[in-house]
């Protein structure tokens, strides 16, 4: 009498993409690990191309023993001719990726196992998670059963046994070696200059810049990257994604992001990091808090329109560095007109320090060159109006403030 026990029947080696020939090289080994014989009587194996790709004749497996199934033509066309023949053959179609087989006995699923990508797999074909395609000339052999596919298999050299007793002479030698460590397969900065080769990372006027990162990681945990000594963490979805911040003040250079990920393993934090660069970019630019300036003055009065470096005070004018670079100003204007009447430009002066004062021009000229003026400094304008000789009116123009790097 042949106990019912099939249920204890597990796959235990599949070689799916042999060298020689996809026709007659292909395996699957069936393993019974218990200690009574099992019926496998109509067993079917069931594979993506096929819900019924091959049934087992009448036959049984003795305890701790093995059934070897295989494609048609084996014998001819197997890789190694050291190989033990099969104990049965027939047409089979074991795809080389995305793929998986399993065991069925009265419309019972057995065992299972897949291998590639679980979304391109039906549900019956692997057990909760595929293990990764192997290259051409490997198999997939079990290692443990604990009905997670990608714990239980292992890529091997093929060591593929019968039924036949004088196979097991073989010492069956598997090494399961498990790097720890996350692997960083990618990762980019986001790039303001996709035509000049490397990441170029240009300044927002007056505002931090806020980048964004994206990493492809496996096998970790938690990701984050290390730029100017601030911690900014990543977040998965699909892939690990965030950003970090440059200050419009941050100088213009080469600066080194640091990536870590980390994966816990067996109770302990194993970490694996990159660098990498990106090149913060210059920027000249200025900021004025007074726009408009309206005077009323008297024929014959003199007016002081005092700057300072408060910007909230828009009657009195404060220029801001708001770029990364040290300035200089080229101010310079056009005729001060109402109708057929000209303010003389001899009569308006502007100064920064009230020391040094200057006339307005219609030509540019620099003004205070090397003063110093660096990132997110404020500096007053003040302006100087005299009216003797001038006919009444009412006069208006543009004055120019261009910032220049200094």
């Amino acid at each position: 009498i042949v106990p019912v026990v099939s249920a204890n029947i597990v796959i235990n080696e599949v070689y799916y993409n042999p060298i020689n020939s996809e026709t007659g090289g292909e395996a699957i080994e069936l393993f019974n690990p218990t200690n009574e014989t099992i019926d496998i009587s109509g067993m079917i194996i069931k594979t993506k191309s096929s819900d019924e790709d091959a049934v087992l004749p009448t036959a049984s497996i003795k305890a701790e023993g093995y059934y070897l199934i295989t494609d048609k033509g084996w014998s001819e066309n197997k890789d190694n001719p050291s190989w033990p023949n099969a104990d049965y053959e027939e047409a089979i179609t074991l795809s080389n990726s995305d793929a998986g087989i399993a065991i069925i006995l009265n419309n019972t699923i057995i065992d299972a196992v897949g291998w590639g990508n679980q979304n391109n797999i039906p549900q019956d074909l692997f057990e909760v998670t595929p293990l990764d395609i192997v290259p051409e000339g490997y198999s997939i052999q079990r290692i443990k059963d604990t009905n997670n596919n990608k714990e239980d298999f292992v890529k091997s050299i093929p060591n593929l046994k019968n039924s036949n007793p004088a196979f097991d002479n073989i010492i069956r030698l598997s090494i399961n070696l498990t790097n720890p460590y996350p692997k960083i397969i990618n990762f980019t900065i986001e790039d303001d200059d996709n035509l000049t080769e490397g990441c170029q990372i240009l300044p927002n006027p007056d505002l931090a810049k806020s980048v964004n990162i994206e990493a492809v990681v496996e096998d970790a945990d938690k990701v984050w990257v290390k730029v100017k000594d601030e911690i900014y963490n990543l977040t998965f979805n699909n892939t690990w994604k965030g950003s970090f911040n440059m200050e419009f003040y941050d100088e213009a250079e080469e600066y080194v992001l640091e990536l870590y990920a980390m994966r816990t393993y067996s109770k302990n934090n194993y970490t694996t990091n990159k660098n990498y660069t990106f090149n913060y970019l210059s920027l000249t630019a200025i900021n004025i808090d007074g726009n408009d300036l309206n005077i009323n003055l008297l024929q014959g009065e003199e007016k002081y329109i005092r700057g300072d470096k408060d910007m909230s005070t828009s009657n009195n004018i404060t220029i801001k560095n708001i770029g990364n670079t040290k300035v200089d100003f080229m101010i310079k204007t056009e005729n001060i007109t109402s109708e057929e009447r000209i303010f003389p430009l001899n009569n308006i002066k502007y100064s920064f320090d009230m020391i040094e004062w200057k006339n307005l021009s219609v030509n540019p000229q620099m003004s205070y060159e090397n003063m110093d003026f660096g990132k997110n400094s404020l500096l007053p304008l003040t302006f100087f109006f005299e009216s003797r000789n001038v006919e009444e009116g009412n006069y208006a123009q543009n004055i120019m403030v261009v910032a220049l790097e200094s």
